[in-house]
């Protein structure tokens, strides 16, 4: 995924995504636009370290609205994944480790299942245990290798 901030106005995009919750009756669509809030208000975050927290506070709340009214699995796995970050960001690795395990037990597709696993890794790197970072990445990448069998070509 591209960097969410380059080469767009985010403040437009903010209020676009914003007028497409009030405006739409698609729980799914309202979903999206909540997921892709989150995200951008976690890359705010880093971005603008002097408002480090509010934009946290923001993305964490995109997120759990999110959580709050959807009923896809799969947006719900990307909305815990996204939650997920923001607390490894802020140093809550327990915290984030139980929102990816949560997260893992909704994943029956393998689509979104590498960056479950992956973000585990993360958590766990931040935690100082590389024995089980080097297992998640490994799991991760080895599922989406299999997920797409291009990479296969390319490696």
């Amino acid at each position: 995924m591209r960097h969410l901030l380059d080469s767009i106005n985010w403040k437009k995009e903010v209020e676009a995504l914003n007028r497409q919750i009030k405006e739409h009756n698609s729980l799914k669509s309202k979903s999206r636009a909540l997921i892709r809030l989150g995200l951008i208000y976690d890359q705010l975050a880093i971005k603008f370290p002097s408002k480090r927290k509010f934009y946290q506070k923001e993305a964490i709340k995109y997120f759990r609205k999110c959580l709050s009214i959807c009923k896809n699995k799969n947006l719900k796995i990307r909305a815990l994944n996204g939650l997920s970050i923001v607390y490894l960001h802020q140093g809550k690795y327990d915290l984030a480790e139980q929102i990816l395990k949560k997260a893992l037990r909704l994943t029956k597709s393998i689509k979104y299942l590498p960056a479950v696993l992956n973000s585990l890794g993360n958590v766990y790197k931040q935690k100082n245990d590389f024995k089980k970072s080097l297992y998640y990445y490994c799991l991760a990448f080895n599922k989406a290798f299999s997920r797409n069998k291009d990479l296969a070509n390319i490696i």
